[in-house]
């Protein structure tokens, strides 16, 4: 790349990296009858009038711990843009700076000794609660709108931004509502803001940040040394403390995780690390940017020579390196012929960097032969051309983006692609039967040995120095011209304004509740949602628009448990007599019944990570719903389909609602329902309403049917009314009561909170 590359690189990154949020005027903050400016704060902010290479257009300095704004003198062509880029939202970069502020300089992000990748891990939740900030800063102007008018301006005014075009699009459609009293709506809303920035600037494929967390990665291991040693405990206390803003904990919401980035180069560093390589050789090879070393750092390679030992490692290298091409290759039929002297030509720097620190590390340790060891170089050079194709994982990356390929533009298209993904998953391959010239390589990879490529390195890093010293002197220097310091007002996060938004939405539907009438005397309806987890976010892009778990019963005990999937039957349910035994059970997927005589069945219980996992095993694989139950008795659920586990309900948490359609149960409050048989059947429409289709009866045990007219059954003992549902007439008082119950499995049951 050559320097003026890397210089439109690092300005472009520093462009995408300086997202950002409005300063908060006092009129337009949250506000209490005691303390109207109780969540607002007065921050101190410095302009910078010089756009260094580079630089973001804010940030905060941790040496001096400052904001600083860029409103520099230097043109964006004066770094070979041809296109100004937009000019940042100043509120939203003010609340984005204040939050790493927050982190670092009260929360103390950063201090405690840990590896390079888990360095690296909290440089990411860094960045993610800056952009949760964001949105927060959103949220707060949206909610402090007077007017649609003035709504749908912020809407749009920050719809044009990539890193909220979610999220303001969520809003637009009515999917999240900002302005609602419901504390299911703030916490579906807060799990969203979580995910969206999570996914954002976690994705793997954007590289936003990827060279300054590098950086910021480098830095450290100069700072400490080889005391950069693994302590996950402290890396997860630190991220818990970030995550705690405006009073709430958002670790519990959406997809909260350790985030490890497959940063291979951050990855193998420490592991070289702790292999004894030197720190500054370390940062050099880190300074290559990301490589595909995960292959070549798994293999052990002591006991082979030096030349055996390079050839493996570098073989490793290749064949990550088009491992995802090839996988691409074989999902979409094709066979491409790769040139192993261009793959190579790529990668013989990063290379050549990796096997002079190896080289390093085997002559300190001892680890080679002088006369190598030829049995294991071949079986070692077999694992280093061997492709294991992981087709599931690959088609996740990409389904969002089938409309880039051609072959998947139709439905048989998009057929024909399931098919190849499902049955080429898990396939072994051999780098040979793609790669060519793989018999005319030399060390490293080009026919060059690896001192030769380190030397002509050396002489163009020489060529960059000469460079930046003649670009000096017709570019200003690198030093700031600070304005005086002067204050404005933004949000205060530090504040409990998140929580006392909450606890105001939990008063008001309190007050809500007192002033609705029920239909009947005792509800025992009970209706399970997902809460988060992904029913709006994630689950659209597996093909699922809602999931949920539907519990009804009548004043007699009968339940039926079941989980619906866009409406449909999916997973088990089952019938059980007075005594507990089960009559009959059936098995669905989306709707549609399995036929158990070609399938095993199992029920499954066990513990895991303090947690009692509770789940179906269909032909050994996990089906339908699992039930997560925390040592403190919190549930959550996870749901499964025949191509595993659906994307985004994971951990999903379980609200339970309890809804006022009930059993039919004659009430001084609906005396016109005891005998009017047309109000009835309004009663049976809604209840068909609110629990979907249901499954059809068993053909084995008519009375054991599962039917929309079931809450009606316990008491047509007590009424000659017709059922006109059933199109039977009504039993007599002196029938004896039919015990049946719709059986809830132990591993299905859910409290009612």
């Amino acid at each position: 790349m050559s320097i003026k590359d890397k210089m439109k690189q690092t300005a472009m990154g520093a462009v995408i990296g300086a997202a950002s949020m409005a300063p908060m005027s006092a009129q337009n903050a949250p506000q209490s009858e005691n303390n109207p400016d109780q969540y607002t704060k007065t921050i101190t902010i410095r302009n910078d009038s010089v756009r260094m290479v580079g630089a973001a257009s804010a940030y905060y300095d941790g040496q001096d711990n400052q904001i600083y704004v860029k409103k520099g003198d230097m043109k964006w062509s004066d770094f070979g843009f041809k296109n100004t880029p937009p000019e940042a939202d100043e509120s939203l970069q003010l609340i984005h700076e204040s939050q790493h502020q927050i982190n670092r300089n009260k929360k103390h992000l950063g201090t405690a000794h840990v590896s390079l990748n888990e360095n690296y891990q909290r440089d990411v939740h860094d960045e993610i609660t800056a952009l949760i900030a964001e949105k927060l800063e959103i949220h707060r102007q949206y909610r402090a709108a007077e007017t649609e008018a003035e709504k749908d301006a912020i809407i749009e005014k920050y719809i044009q931004d990539d890193a909220h075009r979610k999220y303001m699009t969520a809003i637009k459609e009515g999917v999240l509502k900002p302005d609602s009293n419901k504390s299911s709506d703030f916490d579906k809303e807060m799990a969203f803001i979580k995910n969206d920035a999570t996914e954002y600037r976690a994705d793997p494929n954007d590289a936003g940040y990827k060279e300054q967390w590098t950086n910021a990665t480098m830095a450290y291991l100069n700072r400490v040394g080889t005391i950069a040693q693994s302590n996950p405990e402290a890396l997860k206390q630190e991220i818990h403390d970030i995550y705690q803003i405006g009073g709430i904990d958002f670790t519990q919401y959406g997809n909260h995780k350790d985030i490890i980035l497959e940063n291979q180069t951050i990855i193998a560093a420490d592991n070289l690390l702790q292999q004894g390589a030197e720190p500054q050789k370390i940062i050099a090879f880190m300074n290559e940017g990301e490589g595909p070393f995960k292959l070549a750092e798994s293999l052990d390679v002591s006991g082979l020579s030096q030349e055996q030992a390079e050839k493996v490692l570098q073989t490793a290298i290749v064949t990550q390196e088009l491992q995802e091409n090839i996988t691409e290759d074989v999902c979409f039929g094709q066979k491409g012929a790769y040139d192993f002297n261009f793959i190579s030509d790529n990668l013989k720097e990063k290379t050549a960097v990796y096997l002079d620190m190896k080289s390093d590390i085997w002559k300190k340790n001892g680890t080679l032969s002088p006369t190598g060891d030829e049995e294991k170089f071949n079986r070692l050079m077999q694992q280093a051309q061997t492709i294991t194709l992981d087709t599931k994982q690959w088609f996740e990356n990409i389904k969002d983006d089938l409309h880039h390929y051609n072959k998947a533009q139709t439905e048989e298209g998009r057929k024909n692609l399931m098919e190849a993904v499902n049955a080429n998953h898990g396939k072994t391959l051999n780098l040979n039967d793609f790669v060519t010239n793989m018999d005319k390589y030399k060390n490293p990879l080009d026919g060059t040995t690896k001192e030769e490529v380190l030397e002509k390195k050396a002489q163009k890093a020489k060529e960059d120095a000469d460079f930046w010293k003649e670009y000096y002197k017709s570019h200003p220097a690198e030093t700031k011209r600070l304005s005086d310091p002067y204050e404005m007002q933004i949000m205060d996060l530090e504040s409990d304004i998140l929580k006392d938004e909450l606890s105001q939405r939990q008063k008001a539907e309190e007050e809500e509740k007192k002033k609705l009438e029920p239909l009947y005397q005792t509800p025992q309806n009970t209706t399970y949602k997902l809460s988060d987890g992904g029913i709006d976010i994630a689950i659209p892009s597996s093909n699922y628009q809602n999931a949920e778990l539907k519990q009804i019963q009548n004043n007699k005990g009968e339940i039926l448990d079941l989980t619906l999937l866009d409406g449909k039957p999916h997973g088990l349910y089952s019938i059980m007599d007075e005594n507990g035994n089960i009559q009959s059970y059936k098995l669905y997927d989306k709707g549609q019944e399995i036929d158990l005589s070609q399938h095993s069945l199992e029920i499954k219980k066990d513990e895991k990570d303090g947690a009692t996992h509770e789940y179906l095993l269909l032909d050994g694989q996990k089906f339908g719903t699992e039930l997560i139950t925390g040592a403190d008795g919190t549930k959550k659920a996870a749901f499964w389909d025949t191509l595993g586990l659906i994307n985004g309900t994971e951990n999903a948490t379980i609200e339970t609602q309890k809804s006022h359609v009930n059993d039919y149960i004659p009430s001084p409050l609906r005396p016109e329902y005891q005998a009017d048989t047309t109000n009835r059947t309004e009663l049976k429409n809604e209840l068909k309403q609110q629990v979907g289709e249901l499954p059809p009866a068993t053909a084995e045990n008519t009375s054991k049917q599962l039917r929309f007219d079931m809450h009606l059954k316990s008491h047509q003992s007590n009424t000659n009314a017709p059922d006109e549902l059933s199109g039977k007439k009504a039993v007599k008082a002196t029938k004896q009561q039919d015990t049946t119950q719709f059986y809830v499995p132990a591993w299905q049951q859910h409290d009612s909170r």
